[in-house]
């Protein structure tokens, strides 16, 4: 990257993050005022147990994030997962303010003691029981290994471990269901694909009207 791709670069992650921030809490802040919500948990989840260690499972999603800021260098790519992440992310807001699910799994963490069980209280206390469907914490790490897959080698299996770890954690510390967990991979496959295609599509119209307007021979 050149400059002025770098700076463009900055700017697109920051307004990335803006947008996240923004919206999550705004939606989530809204939907505590409703009076419906869907419950998408299977009864086999009533037995799953809480693990308060966890907590560092679901936080590496940050990890994520931050990672494909620093590792993605081809602007390319850059572009790709920009279009990517905003799309999942606003996808994501329609599922939550049309089908709000609310996490009815929470346990009362009155006298658990540890970091863990303090960092758990923090997190029921900033993210209200809501924004369930499908889970952003899964679809930020699943779309960094789809985007890091083709270039860096290695990079793609730090984050697809990443994705199993997060995937796993926001089911034990309560955060999600299975159906939720599933509902982010579904969405990080989805948009993505279609941000593939899409650009494959504006390519080709691309390459048909500089043949159209190219003089002839």
């Amino acid at each position: 990257m050149d400059k002025r791709q770098r700076r463009e670069k900055r700017n697109w992650f920051l307004f990335m993050i803006g947008y996240f921030t923004a919206g999550y809490l705004a939606i989530n802040w809204l939907t505590q005022g409703r009076g419906r919500f869907y419950d998408l948990g299977f009864p086999f989840e009533r037995e799953i147990p809480f693990v308060a260690i966890f907590i560092f499972g679901y936080i590496l999603v940050y990890v994520s994030v931050l990672l494909t800021y620093f590792i993605i260098d081809d602007w390319d790519d850059w572009r790709r997962a920009i279009i990517a992440f905003l799309g999942a992310t606003t996808f994501a807001y329609l599922f939550f303010f049309f089908l709000p699910v609310k996490m009815l799994l929470r346990p009362d963490l009155t006298g658990l003691t540890g970091i863990s069980a303090s960092v758990s209280r923090f997190y029921y206390l900033i993210d209200l029981p809501y924004n369930c469907f499908p889970s952003l914490h899964v679809t930020y790490p699943s779309l960094a290994t789809l985007v890091a897959w083709r270039r860096h080698h290695i990079m793609r299996w730090v984050f697809a471990a990443m994705t199993l770890i997060v995937a796993l954690s926001v089911v034990l510390v309560k955060q999600h269901y299975v159906a939720d967990v599933a509902g982010g991979f579904l969405n990080a496959s989805l948009v993505y694909w279609l941000t593939v295609k899409s650009e494959s599509w504006f390519s080709c119209c691309r390459r048909e009207r500089d043949m159209l307007n190219s003089p002839p021979a």
